[in-house]
């Protein structure tokens, strides 16, 4: 069951987790051309992603929608390996793999981005106008009784 806070409660565990977050290692392993590689997504592969397909992973995540672009899907790839693996390149990549490969490639970078990020299932931010008992009223206002 989520514990529901408030919003600055939320951002607060979100700041905190995140700073947890970035005292680990976010690596995931990924076999393509039959050799095993590690797939990590830092803020240069982010940035990297975003100039090469105008595509904002952050703010609209992955999806096979997204990574049917044959361009998009390859410079993630990319991307990701790059921290790791400087001595590919784009094609060396693109040619390790096919669309056949695209849903396992896809859950392994899900997965890396996942890490990338501090985890927040446990938590439901409440709209600010909720408190963290579940109360919309306006605390401004005077309380009435029913009676």
């Amino acid at each position: 069951m989520k514990r529901k806070v408030t919003s600055k409660e939320y951002q607060d565990i979100k700041h905190e987790r995140a700073q947890e977050t970035c005292q680990l290692d976010p690596l995931v392993k990924i076999k393509l051309g039959g050799r095993e590689y590690i797939l990590e997504f830092d803020n240069r592969a982010l940035i990297n992603i975003y100039k090469g397909t105008n595509i904002n992973i952050m703010q609209v995540g992955l999806s096979m929608d997204i990574m049917a672009e044959p361009a998009n899907f390859g410079i993630t790839i990319f991307e990701g390996l790059r921290k790791h693996h400087s001595e590919l390149t784009l094609d060396a990549v693109n040619s390790m793999f096919s669309f056949r490969h695209y849903p396992y490639i896809l859950d392994r970078v899900q997965l890396a981005l996942r890490l990338f990020m501090p985890n927040m299932e446990d938590v439901e931010e409440l709209p600010d106008a909720v408190d963290s008992t579940g109360s919309s009223a306006d605390p401004t206002e005077p309380q009435t009784q029913a009676g």
